[in-house]
């Protein structure tokens, strides 16, 4: 029993994160764009061709 409560307090997302969901679920998607933005701007003033980097959003993410 105290296995299972543990898995569903786990589980239970907190109703303030409900409520303002889709300015959480927005504000990623817009960095996650700029970074893109920046990746390809970067590539372009480096001229960097199939060279293997890791990109910025995933430093972000890091």
């Amino acid at each position: 029993m105290d296995k299972a409560l543990r898995l569903q307090s786990i589980h239970t997302i907190p109703k303030y994160l409900l409520e303002n969901q889709q300015e959480y679920l927005n504000l990623p998607k817009e960095q996650m764009k700029a970074l893109k933005e920046e990746n390809k701007k970067r590539d372009k003033l480096f001229h960097i061709k199939n060279k293997k980097r890791v990109p910025l959003e995933v430093l972000f993410i890091l």
